[in-house]
């Protein structure tokens, strides 16, 4: 049987037990002879039995259904939204200063491919970057099963030679897979430009 409908399934048989117990013992009559009495009692001796071993049970299925889910699938959870965050922050937050050091980290957060398709242009002259761009408000949401999550956030940009600024909201979805052991993102989807805030 199903453990997930063998839960409700329980809890129902124990509620209905103990609702009879109760309604039982309520609806006693004044007058009652030894025999009648022994019935009852060994009838809810028998109730309380069965009782503690549903409870038994259900405890069984709770902590290895509890165990189950602290394995590895909440590490990749963890780790995918740590990932994603670590990308965005990394490819968003540059500046004049910090461009060419981004570029050369880039591989600790991405695939070769993906850095030849953001960094494309090898020994770009940094002294002709003219922008700065930062991500904030960066929020996960992730499917283990394919390694991928959509990421939300807001990115400020700013031209530095026309010190013209704009915030926008930006929705994409990452694909990760595991490289030496790290996850890293393999490719990029944007999936809409969600405007100006």
């Amino acid at each position: 049987m199903n453990k997930y409908i063998f839960i409700p399934v329980l809890i129902l048989l124990l509620l209905s037990g103990a609702a009879n117990v109760y309604f039982f013992k309520q609806e006693q009559p004044k007058s009652i002879d030894m025999d009648t009495l022994q019935t009852q009692t060994k009838y809810i001796e028998s109730l309380e039995l069965e009782l503690n071993t549903v409870k038994e049970t259900l405890s069984t299925v709770t902590k290895n259904t509890s165990s189950t889910l602290t394995t590895s699938s909440i590490k990749d959870v963890t780790d995918i939204e740590e990932s994603a965050i670590n990308f965005i922050e990394h490819v968003y937050n540059v500046t004049p200063e910090n461009y060419s050091s981004v570029k050369a980290s880039a591989r600790e957060f991405m695939s070769k491919k993906l850095v030849d398709t953001l960094y494309g242009a090898p020994g770009i002259d940094t002294n002709k970057i003219n922008f700065e761009t930062k991500a904030i408000d960066i929020e996960v949401f992730q499917h283990t099963k394919d390694k991928q999550a959509i990421v939300r956030f807001t990115v400020y940009s700013k031209q530095i030679t026309s010190n013209f600024e704009k915030e926008e909201q930006q929705l994409m979805c990452l694909y990760f897979k595991r490289l030496n052991g790290q996850l890293i993102v393999e490719a990029i989807e944007p999936i809409s430009d969600l405007g100006e805030v």
